[in-house]
């Protein structure tokens, strides 16, 4: 009877040492803090041999073995202590489950991640908080040995996660009325209780919010190629600074106006708030003068609008909530347009009524602000 139990014990000598080979391998130690603007961010494990080998146990000189493995001089060449290379793989995981998160390998050891932080809105009394999530890595070592006795072992260790603290991405809510289709002309920029926004300076100033906006997308927008986890936020982000220009331009010469709504988000009558002076001593309001707007906030920002004064419904009402491009865009406020625009998975209309040169009262719907859920861990 043929005693098997040497090619066991080698088996069990070549998988302690891709074990002892493992054992180093771990990833910095954390946290790594991610702000929005910094990705995507670079990992990379320490500790992973550049080349590495294990040695082959005695076999040959064994009469069993030799009687096993065939003729001498088929195991010739691989006697004790011949070094037969081991093959490294790294698969990489981001926590909880359900993480949204781009991973791209650039190397055997090293990653590039990007993930998807929670849009919060910027108020002027907090900073929002941030989200943690884990990024992990498991090794796997194999080597393929060349005694069909003994075939392939490997060797797979996970190495502990390190914690990531992914930094809120900070947006301010405001919605722009502007005279003209097209987001041209006169604008009316209205801001919610509570906004960091306090002058029209602040928006469109140097240093100003639209700054730090168009900041973010220009340090984001030659990596989302590779960074599929904020494409939405740079080209939503990217539409409202183009659709802004003329307002930048608007406000150097006197045509922007910035009010804040009431502390229940509301601004009853349009008519109390002027676009210029008139003619005569009769002030030009923009009650019912609107024919185009953009609201920008988080997702689930949402504004109601009234054909009549004091929230009335009876003329009409027409709702609007952002998406996840950050905004809702709204190039003329006739009838068939507002059927035909925004696509429903980027934001929300609800109401077709032709609104142009309609709109007397709004409501900023502040029940987004509650704290979003606790993601599972």
């Amino acid at each position: 009877m043929v005693n098997l139990g040497i090619f066991d014990e080698a088996r069990r000598n070549i998988k302690q040492q891709l074990d002892t080979a493992l054992k180093a391998v771990r990833l910095p130690v954390g946290p790594l803090v991610v702000t929005p603007e910094r990705q995507p961010v670079k990992l990379s494990l320490q500790g992973l041999p550049a080349n590495p080998t294990v040695l082959l146990p005695a076999l040959a000189s064994t009469p069993t073995a030799s009687s096993l493995v065939g003729a001498e001089s088929a195991v010739s060449s691989f006697t004790e202590g011949t070094a037969l290379p081991v093959t490294i793989e790294v698969t990489w995981s981001t926590g909880p489950a359900g993480s949204e998160a781009s991973i791209k390998q650039l190397s055997r050891d090293a990653v590039e991640l990007t993930f998807a932080p929670r849009v919060v809105e910027r108020l002027d009394n907090a900073q929002g908080q941030a989200l943690d999530r884990t990024v992990t890595a498991t090794v796997s070592a194999t080597v393929a040995v060349p005694v069909p006795q003994i075939g392939v072992v490997q060797s797979r260790r996970t190495v502990p996660p390190i914690r990531v603290r992914i930094e809120p991405l900070l947006v301010p809510t405001f919605l722009v009325l502007f005279r003209d289709a097209a987001f041209d002309s006169n604008a009316l920029v209205v801001v919610p209780p509570g906004s960091p926004i306090g002058t029209l300076d602040e928006l469109t100033g140097a240093g100003g919010h639209l700054g730090r906006i168009d900041d973010l997308v220009g340090g984001l927008r030659d990596k989302v190629e590779v960074a599929t986890t904020l494409l939405g936020f740079v080209t939503g982000l990217g539409s409202v600074l183009s659709t802004l220009g003329p307002l930048r331009r608007a406000a150097s010469t006197g045509r922007v106006r910035l009010i804040s709504s009431r502390d229940d988000g509301s601004v009853r009558d349009l008519n109390n708030h002027k676009i210029e002076d008139g003619p005569f001593g009769i002030d030009l309001t923009w009650e019912d003068r609107t024919s185009s707007l953009l609201l920008v906030g988080p997702p689930g920002t949402r504004v109601t609008l009234y054909a009549a004064p004091r929230l009335q419904t009876h003329e009409g009402v027409l709702e609007l909530e952002v998406g996840p491009q950050l905004h809702v865009r709204v190039a003329s406020l006739k009838q068939h347009q507002l059927r035909a625009a925004p696509d429903p998975k980027l934001a929300k209309i609800t109401g077709t009524r032709d609104f142009s040169d309609k709109l007397s009262s709004l409501k900023f719907r502040l029940t987004f602000r509650a704290p979003p859920a606790p993601l599972p861990r």
